[in-house]
């Protein structure tokens, strides 16, 4: 699992506002609930980081990708240190836009 692999650096790395714009990012795309977003707002930095990233992971592949996409937009600067190659980003954003395309089907 990609997220596993860089969970440590993404801890000590992002900032409290990206956290917030990524929270925002994973309602919008319904990849957290409501209740997810308030629940880790209410943490410490490190913490939230924290809860996010595994209960993204915990979500699987699709999830993850969003998290993955939405942070290469949001934090381009730390992108890089935490090992998200461009072809991985690109087949990560396809295999996202391909799951929201579905996901606007079903619903």
């Amino acid at each position: 699992d990609k997220l596993l692999l860089v969970r440590s650096q993404f801890i000590i790395r992002v900032s409290d506002p990206v956290l917030n714009q990524l929270l925002d990012n994973l309602l919008e795309h319904r990849v957290i609930t409501d209740e997810e977003m308030q629940s880790v707002r209410t943490r410490g930095r490190a913490d939230k980081a924290r809860d996010l990233m595994d209960s993204v992971r915990r979500k699987g592949r699709a999830a993850s990708s969003v998290l993955i996409s939405a942070l290469c937009e949001l934090d381009p600067p730390n992108q890089e240190p935490l090992k998200f190659k461009p072809h991985y980003v690109q087949e990560v954003i396809y295999s996202c836009c391909y799951q929201h395309r579905k996901l606007l089907f079903i619903h």
